[in-house]
């Protein structure tokens, strides 16, 4: 389980050249990341959500919490 953690961080650093999507905020939520670091993340790394209210509902059916749906949502409001 730390291995995967670990690889999970190593591929998020990755990440950083690219914007973060739903599916990288779901495989970070399933990876067992924290959720201020995912929330660090979204605010610091450039995105592109799709969060419509389906969109929403299924992130939240996936594990994504409240906090981090609303940093979300912040940063597509802000022009991502």
């Amino acid at each position: 389980m730390k291995f995967l953690r670990l690889f999970v961080v190593a591929a998020t650093v990755l990440w950083a050249q690219q914007a973060l999507d739903n599916d990288a905020v779901v495989k970070m939520v399933k990876g067992g990341l924290n959720e201020d670091l995912i929330i660090s993340m979204v605010q610091n790394q450039p995105g592109n959500y799709s969060l419509s209210t389906d969109d929403v509902l299924k992130l939240k059916g996936q594990g994504v919490s409240d906090k981090v749906l609303a940093a979300m949502i912040a940063k597509n409001s802000a022009g991502g």
